[in-house]
């Protein structure tokens, strides 16, 4: 009997939590969609665009026997080594040959933090990208670490063919900032804590409204309750009046 009338009072309580957010849903929405604007606003004016530029080369490892046909072990022996050609483009004499030819105001570690170096599918094909800020740049940077890596290569490995698979691009977008990602985590950050705000409100606020609440929560019962006169009535709708006005002004 107990139990029962403990799973009523939660019902009674979830309906009443549902009603409470429902009437201030319309605020909780406002509060969204501002955090939505302020989101947007912050990702066009604090964050800067970065563009990459991506360049391709392919290396094969041709073995002195196999100089006028190309053979499986050439394929393997190319494969194996492509771990090793990546991490020559990331050399010091690779980095600061590219910082030297086009004049960059960048050390050697800053140039890392902007390049990234890949194998493409497990293949001889290996990806240099870089980003930056300028377009441009960004192509600039990603063409001359090809032409230099290549020649590096060749000079440390003595393999006869890095051949260029595909030029560095000029990109057209950026890659970040995602202007709708921020937007929309702006705005569902807001409805979170507007609705929050809500539901603490609710659950804070211990005041009994109803003489059914007064029985319910303490156990007691009601004899009698006073209404309310006249003069308190029109009083309470003068300020219902008053707070509905606030609220019109303010949405003007």
């Amino acid at each position: 009997m107990e139990t029962t009338q403990r799973n009523d009072e939660l019902e009674i309580d979830l309906l009443q939590l549902f009603n409470v957010i429902r009437s201030h849903f319309l605020g909780i929405l406002v509060c969204g969609v501002m955090f939505a604007l302020v989101a947007l606003v912050c990702t066009k004016l604090f964050i800067t665009p970065q563009y990459v530029s991506t360049a391709k080369m392919y290396v094969l490892n041709r073995s002195q026997e196999s100089s006028n046909s190309l053979t499986n072990s050439d394929l393997q022996s190319s494969a194996y080594l492509t771990k090793d050609y990546i991490e020559l483009c990331k050399t010091r004499t690779v980095t600061e040959n590219v910082i030297s030819r086009l004049g960059l105001d960048l050390t050697h570690e800053e140039l890392l933090k902007k390049m990234t170096v890949s194998e493409t599918n497990e293949t001889r094909v290996i990806s240099i990208s870089v980003e930056d800020p300028d377009p441009y740049v960004a192509s600039q940077i990603a063409e001359a670490i090809t032409d230099i890596a290549s020649d590096h290569i060749q000079n440390i490995t003595e393999v006869q063919a890095v051949h260029t698979a595909d030029n560095a691009n000029v990109p057209e977008k950026p890659v970040s900032p995602n202007t709708k990602r921020n937007t929309l985590i702006g705005g569902i950050i807001g409805l979170l804590v507007a609705g929050a705000a809500v539901v603490i409100t609710f659950l804070v606020n211990d005041t009994l409204r109803t003489s059914e609440e007064v029985e319910r929560y303490l156990d007691l019962h009601v004899l009698g309750s006073i209404p309310l006169t006249q003069s308190e009535r029109d009083a309470k709708k003068k300020k219902k009046k008053h707070r509905s006005s606030k609220n019109r002004k303010r949405s003007r």
